[in-house]
Formats: C-alpha cells, structure tokens, sequence
C-alpha cells in the first residue's frame, strides 16, 4: 500500500479477439461503488480512520486534492476517464467536478451509513473560493489531529 494519495498505472490488460479485462485492483476490499458527481460539486472534505479507497474515473474528469501528512503540503491530481487515485487512511482528501462524471470507489470498509459515518472525520479544506490557490500551491492549512 501507498502512505499518501497516488495515480497508479493499470496492471496489464489481458486482451485476445474477444475483447480484454482491465483490473482495476487487485487486493481485498468489502465495498465497490458507484458515485455520480455533477458538475461544479465538490465532495470529500473529509478523511477516514481505517478505511482506504479507490477512486476510478469512468467517466468525466476529477480535480482530486489532498493534505500530504509528510510535507505538510495541500496536493493537486488532475485525473481524467480511466484514471485511477488511491487514497490511504487519515489523509485529508476533497474532490471537484467541472463536469458531469462518474466514479467506481472500491474501499476496504463497508459502505453502510453507519460504518461510513463512524470512520469518517469531516474537515473544513477544499471549496471554490479557495480552489485556485490550491491548484497552485499556495493554499496552507494544518491539520492538527492528524499529528
């Protein structure tokens, strides 16, 4: 596993005449989603205790931003359709839409609202005032209860 948020490159296809298979993780997971975001929405603004996740673009783009907890620095990945980002737990993570996209998120914890909501840390971080400052590295903020 990756210590902070990451775009990983697909395992190689297997492909013959009949078409291929992409697999999109290969690991251990409990929930497999699927997220429908609309355009100029932003989401996330939270991190997770335990819980990881896979963010797969399949359709639409995604400006995914995180909190580095090594350098103390907010982070900016630009995915596009049949990209893949992987977020770890206690990373500080938002999400922004410019259109219309549709996300499949595999996590290691149940997806229930109850399980959700009881690992999950919500945090004041991304929002559109501030999004621009943040694509260009010069958005700080801290994170105290992260240390």
């Amino acid at each position: 596993m990756y210590n902070k948020s990451v775009i990983l490159p697909f395992e190689q296809s297997k492909e013959d005449d009949r078409g291929y298979i992409k697999s999109i993780i290969n690991q251990p997971s409990t929930n497999t989603s699927i997220i429908m975001c609309n355009p100029g929405s932003v989401r996330a603004n939270h991190y997770h205790i335990r819980d990881w996740h896979y963010m797969y673009v399949l359709e639409g783009s995604m400006d995914y931003f995180f909190f580095d907890n090594f350098s103390k620095k907010i982070c900016f990945l630009p995915l596009k359709k049949d990209q893949i980002v992987y977020t770890p737990p206690k990373e500080v993570h938002a999400t922004f839409f410019r259109e219309q996209t549709k996300l499949i998120v595999i996590s290691y914890l149940a997806r229930d609202e109850a399980s959700y909501e009881a690992d999950t840390r919500r945090v004041k971080f991304i929002n559109l005032e501030n999004m621009k400052l943040a694509k260009q590295g010069k958005l700080s903020c801290q994170f105290p209860e992260l240390i």
